[in-house]
């Protein structure tokens, strides 16, 4: 996040972790110029065994408005119509939980635009066939439709 022009070469940010996240200034202001500029994120909490689920997406939740004045933050399981739900795969049920809090996926909005994703279930450990076959398979569909999404948008 140092380099806006290392950032703006990726249209799509892959953003997770496990620990409370306090961004700098600079950091801030070279996402929120990432994102005007057309690049979308998608925010994966982890969780490990004996951690405490969710801080990373709840340190995101605060970190954002800072990213983007403005923000306009909701559930898109809500809105089960959604097309990043339907763009690939169709996922009638939504977002597959792999594990941890299950708060949904969190749309970011700027303005009318949806500039990336929320997560607090974990879907790339179940990428990573750390949760079983079937979650796994469920989880990459969803990655599939963020992905494609975003490249589509």
């Amino acid at each position: 996040m140092d380099s806006l022009d290392e950032m703006v070469s990726y249209p799509l940010i892959f953003m997770h972790g496990q620990h409370p996240v306090h961004l700098k200034e600079a950091h801030r202001s070279n996402l929120r110029e990432y994102l005007r500029r057309g690049g979308f994120l998608f925010i994966d909490d982890c969780v490990l065994s004996g951690s405490q689920p969710d801080l990373f997406f709840r340190s995101m939740l605060l970190e954002l408005p800072k990213i983007l004045p403005g923000v306009r933050m909701t559930n898109l399981e809500n809105d089960r119509n959604h097309e990043i739900f339907h763009c690939f795969y169709d996922m009638p049920d939504g977002a597959p939980h792999a594990q941890g809090r299950d708060h949904g996926l969190i749309g970011i909005y700027d303005g009318d635009r949806l500039v990336g994703v929320l997560s607090s279930s974990d879907l790339h450990c179940a990428w990573a066939q750390l949760l079983g076959s079937r979650s796994e398979q469920e989880c990459l569909r969803m990655a599939t439709n963020i992905y494609v999404y975003a490249m589509t948008h």
